[in-house]
């Protein structure tokens, strides 16, 4: 289908490749320019982009396609940010205005300092610029047509331009416009800014004629991994003028050597494919067969009965359209219709997208017309992957399809070339040898009954495809008959249709820019941002800013109004529904925008609150209370804690086009030596693949390690199958369906056994991939079918049970999960909520009853930490990621086997440092597996089995800075947790019951605040109704935002605590009053201290410690050691030639005995 210049709309199109008699792969084709042409000649864009500074305009607007009424002018260019309005009038004169400010309705005068109006024309080689005058408005943001005071286009809905006057511009109506007030036509368009080219490209390409012959051969030998199929079939499914016919003549005109048109291209506005063709190639006149067979569609339509209709895809994907079917776009083809063979655009992607995943056919997508796009890379085609606005566009389209970035593919097709072109063959060969690799995906996948022409016996096919039992004939499902789906997107139009696509997808991202990001990073020091609240999204709400918001330590509220003004506020301290003024020296408030290099920044008066933490309300600074009244607007109470100019920070406009709320984490500087040594050479890679090839289990049943991947949706379960299948394939590999979208895109249990290079020896390993683990109790993996799984029962959607279809009652060991790997994303280890780490401790408690070794993979390090990202080999030097997995420690209980790694996200060709972290986490996982058939054959070998024990799940809540600073008090001691009231209860019974007669404690307090603080005593609590004298004793407060804890100890001759049955007192302290979550205040002389530094009222955790002494190094050890290797080897020989002196007896038993923590030892009998 030919080239169309769309109406910033996109265009998909989708791949598939089956089996017999055709086989798909699926790719969407999106286009970024628009059906509706500019008026604008060459030469008029020309002196129009000379106004600007490497900008790109993009076509939102045509008044004699949408017509002149100003609604519709504001249905298509509200809330677009910077626009130019050009209108063209009977006279010849060209002219319009420029704003950066959003367009919104909203009946406010709007200041602008960007804002100028213009006029461009044949007779002048510069453009006339008109600026708006100083302090002047730009424009008035009302309900009619564009009004910049002395230009109110569209006046009267008509195609005429009013002058209401005004002194925002002083302009000459003679050499503007000639003072003809009529339109011919009306035009407005989006500015983009280009952006500078990247100093290093985001992908690696070789530019060279070696390379296009060398992926020219790849092709032309390529061979399906299956019997019966000689060639893949690629499906494209894309919106009118995508390219999707384009790109057809251009693959065909890559092979011919010369320019071809064998597909019908054009650039209508209505789709020229109006049937399913399907097209071969042949390399050369007469030349042998490309073994690929490209499909082509109708193009996708806005209109409900317009364009492709999304249920043909799936009559085409698997085979049953015959080519030259005819398409009806209301009537989708049925069983009975002629060539049966035995919506707006969004939401016809999508909807295409979950019903090509169901049918796990691969899909890639390409950005077709990326010169017309972008000027960088129409001056050089080399310059697409230095291009920062082509790398944003494809990270936008990747966000709002839900399509992995490494699927998103940047093409140029031929189009108004009488010669091929070097680049634009590599650029398009590769993306056809990428469509061929993921073919090769899709024949994995196919179970073995649908690889093989010969007959086998019937059996019944459970979800994993790799397991088999006996059972009743039942109807067999219908094979996909395509192998890749393929969509075509047009780049101009990603902008508006990405924001679009997030929210049907509910993706929640930034709206910060990246020179946004910049800026406001540049108010701290060594931090990184994670996405908490958006209001758009989650609702301008109080509440639901508070449900996200509360205890999450630093936080910074970004506001966007209509004005185009970015601002907001940060704390350090923890939102928590206090009711009261909170004090934080390091508060400030800040504004930035595109005029200004650096933001503004408005620190907190001394002694005044920093923000009042109310509980019924959005954040309140004083000076702005965002979310007023549950409404996107903000108030100036006008409390005196921040002395600002607010019109510079807001503009006086107090309304919200979005507010979002950020957690700011401190990244730290690199670690003087790595935490883990790491060999980054080629020759570990090999080495790393080597082992792992070679392994073999200790067990002669089973012949590869079947590992489970379990962890949240989005954390990259899917995405650590296909780099791992990368890894040893040697290329990218999209077996296993991934996304990004919010819900699970894995919805069957499935496993994916690795294979070497095409055809080559397969590797003992199987990843089996499960759906998300999800917040709510009735979505996501049933934690029931965890433990079905695991054991080798097989689990689909719903909870398995004994008498369910599917069941598999008779089990071996090689049916079984032998590792459990936890898959969590690095940023989102302090946000995951409470349901989702009891689902996962669920599952660790079941994986533990069960005896199976567990490990946990730290994903998407890159995107966590600048440093990381930077330089992949930093991973084990960075201070965030060593602090982020001591989180996922505590959290999770797994103390040591914890990989941090970067799957294959954006990359299309392999990278030898993400490989080691890789290939490391398998090796782990192969040693595990190893352990887990140790353990089963010493079960084999004994009378009856025996139970692990397991340790206690009760964690410390301090966090690794937070024990430092607390032992920090102390000389030599180490610390035992007692007691923790979120565990045993807040209850002084369970207190006393735990932390009775064990000699010096400590208690610690936490309150929502964020404040640390408590009590420590040499002497025993002992219920003994007793003032205590203990000189030793102090109280103490650790905070992060601390240097140095608080102490402050006891009075002279004033008793430590009171030895009471209710919960531990210090003095004023009383902590547990009436066996509550509180703390009072009881007043004393015993120690003095300033409350409100010390404490809160509220507790959220409570615990108690022993303090033990470590003593000092002895002077001479008790015992002498030998510290050898062959001190070693000679300990390991006595106990392998060990030999029990009793007949019948070849191996001693211990039994080893852990005290519980709710038994006294007493209570185990001999």
């Amino acid at each position: 289908m030919g080239l169309e210049e769309g109406d910033d709309e996109v265009s998909l199109s989708e791949l598939q490749l089956h089996l017999r008699p055709a086989t798909f792969t699926a790719f969407f084709i999106v286009s970024i320019m628009s059906v509706i042409t500019s008026r604008l000649t060459y030469d008029d864009r020309k002196k129009l982009l000379s106004l600007f500074n490497n900008v790109q305009l993009h076509l939102l607007y045509k008044a004699s396609v949408h017509g002149f009424p100003a609604n519709q002018f504001h249905f298509r260019c509200d809330k677009q940010g910077p626009t130019v309005c050009v209108a063209y009038n009977p006279s010849g004169f060209i002219y319009g205005a420029y704003t950066s400010k959003d367009f919104a309705q909203n009946n406010q005068n709007i200041i602008d300092g960007s804002a100028f109006l213009f006029a461009i024309s044949k007779e002048r080689p510069q453009p006339i610029r008109v600026g708006v005058n100083a302090g002047q408005l730009a424009f008035a943001d009302t309900a009619t047509g564009p009004n910049f005071g002395v230009l109110l286009f569209l006046n009267n809905n008509t195609a005429a331009v009013a002058n209401p006057g005004g002194a925002a511009y002083t302009i000459d109506p003679g050499a503007l416009h000639g003072n003809d007030l009529n339109l011919t036509e009306f035009e407005v368009y989006r500015v983009e800014e280009m952006g500078d080219i990247l100093e290093r490209p985001w992908r690696n390409v070789q530019w060279s004629e070696d390379k296009r012959q060398e992926l020219k051969k790849n092709i032309q030998l390529y061979s399906p991994d299956v019997r019966g199929v000689k060639e893949a079939r690629v499906l494209m499914v894309g919106q009118v003028g995508a390219g999707k016919s384009s790109f057809f003549n251009s693959i065909n005109s890559a092979f011919r050597g010369n320019m071809t048109s064998q597909a019908i291209a054009g650039t209508a506005g209505k789709s020229l494919t109006v049937q399913f063709r399907t097209y071969t190639m042949k390399n050369g006149k007469g030349g042998s067969s490309v073994p690929l067979v490209l499909c082509d569609t109708m193009g996708l339509e806005e209109d409900t009965d317009a364009g492709l209709n999304p249920d043909d895809v799936i009559n085409i994907c698997k085979g049953h359209v015959q080519d030259r079917y005819q398409f009806s776009s209301s009537a989708p083809l049925h069983e009975g219709a002629p060539g049966y063979r035995r919506h707006k655009i969004l939401d016809k992607f999508s909807s295409i997208r979950r019903k090509v995943n169901q049918l796990d056919i691969p899909q890639i997508l390409l950005m077709t017309k990326i010169d017309e796009a972008c000027p960088l890379v129409e001056k050089d085609v080399k310059n697409v992957y230095n291009s920062v606005y082509v790398q944003k566009k494809a990270r936008e389209v990747s966000e709002a399809l839900g399509i992995p970035l490494s699927c998103v593919v940047p093409v140029k097709n031929y189009c108004k070339e009488l010669e091929l072109n070097l680049e634009v063959d590599v650029l398009l060969l590769s993306a056809v040898e990428l469509m061929l690799n993921y073919a090769d995906n899709f024949f994995e996948n196919l179970p073995p009954e649908d690889q093989d022409e010969t007959d086998q016996p019937e059996l019944y096919k459970s979800n994993d495809r790799t397991s088999f039992t006996e059972r009743q004939p039942q109807p067999q499902k219908e094979r996909p008959d395509l192998s890749l789906t393929t969509v075509s997107w047009k780049m101009p139009k990603i902008s508006a249709f990405s924001t679009l696509c997030m929210m049907s997808t509910s993706v929640v991202t930034s709206r910060l820019t990246d020179d946004q990001r910049k800026k406001l990073l540049s108010l701290f020091d060594h931090v990184q941002l994670h996405l908490l609240y958006k209001a758009s999204v989650h609702s301008f709400h109080g509440n639901e800013f508070h449900n996200r918001c509360d205890r999450q330590g630093p936080t910074v509220c970004v506001a966007y109004n209509p004005s185009g003004f970015i601002y907001g506020a940060y704390t350090a301290k923890d939102f928590a529904k206090t009711n009261t003024n909170i004090l934080d020296e390091h508060a400030f408030l800040f504004g930035f925008s595109k005029d200004r290099p650096s933001p503004i920044r408005v620190g907190v008066n001394p002694g005044w609150p920093a923000f009042v933490d109310d509980a019924a309300a959005g954040p309140n600074f004083g000076a702005l209370l965002f979310l007023s009244n549950n409404t996107a607007t903000v108030t100036c109470p006008g409390a005196a804690a921040y002395y600002c100019n607010l019109s510079e920070l807001h503009g006086n406009n107090l309304g919200l086009t979005e507010f979002e709320v950020y957690r700011v984490e401190a990244i730290g500087a690199l670690l003087p030596q790595p935490w883990r040594s790491v060999q980054w050479t080629e020759d570990e890679r090999q080495e790393l693949k080597k082992r792992i090839q070679s392994h073999c289990p200790n067990v002669k049943s089973v012949k590869e390690a079947r590992v489970l991947l379990v962890g949240p949706v989005g954390a990259g379960k899917s995405s650590f199958c296909n780099s791992i299948n990368s890894v040893f394939k040697g290329n990218i590999t999209s077996r296993a369906i991934a996304g990004t979208a919010s819900r699970s895109v894995t919805v069957q249990f499935r496993s994916y056994p690795i294979t070497t290079d095409k055809r080559g020896s397969s590797v003992p390993l199987i990843l089996c991939d499960t759906m998300g683990l999800d917040e709510g109790d009735d979505e996501g993996l049933d934690l029931d079918d965890f433990t079905n799984i695991c054991k080798g029962h097989f689990s689909p959607s719903a909870p398995l049970q004994e008498e369910s279809p599917g069941y598999r009652k008779h089990v071996t060991l090689k049916d079984k999960i032998h590792c459990v790997v936890y898959v969590v994303e690095a940023s989102k280890v302090s946000l995951m909520n409470s349901k989702l780490m009891d689902k996962l401790r669920t599952v660790r408690e079941k994986a533990n009853q069960m005896g199976i070794q567990q490990i946990l993979l730290l994903t998407k390090i890159d995107e966590a930490c600048p440093i990381v990202e930077e330089d992949l080999k930093n991973v084990y030097r960075s201070d965030y990621i060593q602090k982020k997995i001591q989180e996922v420690s505590e959290s999770v209980g797994i103390k040591k086997w914890i990989f941090p790694l970067k799957n294959y996200s954006e990359e299309l060709d392999l990278d030898p440092m993400m490989d080691i972290l890789l290939l490391s986490a398998v090796e782990r996982m192969l040693k595990c597996a190893d352990s887990f058939f140790e353990n089963h054959n010493q079960k084999n070998k004994r009378d009856r089995s025996y139970s692990l024990s397991i340790m206690s799940a009760v964690t410390s809540r301090l966090s690794v800075d937070q024990r430092k600073k607390l032992l920090s008090l102390f000389d030599r001691v180490q610390l035992h947790l007692l007691y923790k009231a979120s565990v045993h209860g807040f209850h002084a019974n369970q207190f006393h019951s735990r932390c009775d007669r064990q000699g010096p404690t400590i208690c610690v307090a936490y309150n929502p605040s964020g404040f640390v603080y408590g009590a420590y005593t040499t002497k025993n609590f002992a219920q003994t109704n007793q003032n205590v004298i203990d000189g030793l004793a102090f109280l103490f407060r650790i905070n992060e935002d601390m240097s140095k804890p608080i102490r402050v100890g006891v009075n002279p001759s004033q008793p430590a605590f009171v030895d009471l049955n209710t919960g531990p007192q210090f003095g004023p302290l009383l902590f547990l009053p009436n066996n509550t979550a509180t703390v009072w205040n009881k007043g004393g002389e015993a120690y003095t201290f300033n409350a409100a530094e010390l404490h809160g009222s509220v507790l959220t955790e409570f615990e108690v410690y022993r303090v033990e002494d470590l003593g000092k190094l002895l002077t001479k050890p008790r015992k002498n050691i030998q510290w050898t290797a062959n001190k070693k080897q000679l300990l390991k020989n006595k106990i392998q030639a060990f030999n029990p002196h009793t007949r019948g007896v070849k191996e001693a038993r211990v039994l080893l005995v852990d005290q519980s923590e709710q038994e006294s030892p007493a209570s185990i009998t001999p």
